[in-house]
């Protein structure tokens, strides 16, 4: 519990893995879905997978994760210059049109990926009624991935502290390590600006930027794991907070590791906070 507490409290302090397509007689459609944006898209497989992390108390206990549908996610976060040209205003991108979208709530983000989906003639996922949200999940439009989904594509097909490696000891207050050094920007306690996104290597899926820099929302509803195999969650039907995964450049080595939970309101617009999108791929 303690450790909990003092994961938030870092966490406090800054806001101001692959299986088979069955597809049948038709091959998969594994052309990258053309957007008016400019958002690049990375399939990503159904698979089963560990999820879970020894260092987190959050994270335990580790359980098996089934996904059975494919999806398409977004390469890099959302970009403030994308999040601007669906919704006209609103979002500082820094010094270059490269920079993630932060300082963005659960609830932006849930209405930005509405608002994308009208943007590109595509049905919304959402329905937003105060701060109550429901999601249809048979719309074809944009939406945010579920805890698991994000799981899966951080992992790229590993089941090890990082996507490019493991790290056998964690002690906490460690303050850097050289293989998230490969792939995260991380552990700058007082930085608030992002950096650019796909600076670092990517992971084995081509995804970028899924530890650290900026911190990404989920669908999910913030609940204590179970050691019980799970097939496609969703998380709790009922609960405020949602789940934030990935780390953020604010955060140590301990929080910055494929297993990393955090759960946050969700009308918090959290200064190293942001999310990239998914789309549901036709079976």
């Amino acid at each position: 519990m303690m450790k909990h507490i003092l994961k938030m409290l870092i966490l406090v302090f800054t806001l101001v893995a692959c299986g088979d397509d069955d597809s049948g007689t038709n091959p998969p459609d594994n052309n990258e879905p053309e957007n008016k944006v400019g958002i690049e898209m990375v399939r990503i497989e159904p698979g089963t997978y560990t999820r879970g992390d020894d260092f987190d108390e959050l994270a335990q206990p580790k359980h098996l994760v089934t996904i059975t549908r494919a999806f398409w996610i977004g390469k890099y976060e959302i970009l403030g210059s994308e999040y601007n040209k669906v919704m006209g205003e609103g979002a500082d991108y820094y010094e270059s049109e490269r920079h993630p979208l932060d300082s963005i709530s659960w609830y932006d983000a849930v209405e930005f990926c509405n608002k994308l989906s009208e943007y590109e003639d595509l049905t919304p996922v959402y329905t937003i009624d105060g701060e109550d949200v429901s999601w249809d999940q048979d719309a074809d439009g944009y939406r945010l991935p579920t805890e698991a989904e994000w799981e899966l594509a951080c992992r790229g097909g590993t089941n090890t502290n990082l996507y490019n490696g493991d790290i056998p000891t964690l002690k906490f207050g460690t303050t850097r390590h050289e293989l998230l050094d490969e792939i995260a920007w991380y552990a700058y306690p007082n930085g608030t600006t992002p950096f650019q996104v796909g600076l670092k290597q990517p992971n084995q899926f081509g995804l970028y930027d899924m530890l650290g820099n900026v911190a990404e929302w989920c669908w999910d509803r913030a609940a204590p794991y179970s050691e019980v195999a799970q097939v496609d969650p969703t998380g709790p039907e009922t609960g405020r907070r949602r789940i934030f995964r990935g780390g953020a450049l604010t955060s140590r080595v301990n929080y910055v590791h494929c297993g990393t939970r955090f759960d946050v309101n969700p009308d918090l617009a959290v200064t190293v906070g942001a999310f990239r999108v998914v789309r549901n791929i036709a079976n």
